[in-house]
């Protein structure tokens, strides 16, 4: 699913640029779609098409990664040992033990 999402966001990025494509006369390409919004129908610009280069260029990195890069167990196993910061400890934030949290939020809502 993420694979998708990032594949997704690779061809757009490589094809959000594409010009207009024009015609063998050299006219530029329009289409005509009917506008929910707008209740009548809008003229849109036709783009070239996609070239997909990304594709061959990610193919290419693939196995390069599986041929000279390092193996799928040791960029696990370096995940695992990462040191997890919480938000608290990042913004210098000392946390107090559960029972003193506890006994403050009781202290706190208890109308005398």
């Amino acid at each position: 699913m993420v694979a998708r999402l990032q594949v997704a966001a690779l061809d757009h990025n490589y094809s959000v640029d594409r010009q207009q494509a024009p015609t063998k006369e050299g006219v530029l390409r329009f289409k005509q779609e009917f506008s929910k919004a707008a209740r009548a129908f809008v003229v849109k610009p036709i783009k070239e098409e996609k070239t997909w280069c990304f594709r061959s260029e990610l193919q290419h990195g693939i196995v390069d990664r599986c041929a000279n890069g390092p193996s799928q167990r040791t960029l696990l196993s370096a995940q695992r040992e990462r040191v997890v910061v919480t938000l608290g400890e990042r913004a210098g934030v000392p946390k107090m033990e559960k029972e003193q949290a506890i006994q403050q939020r009781i202290q706190r809502y208890t109308h005398p």
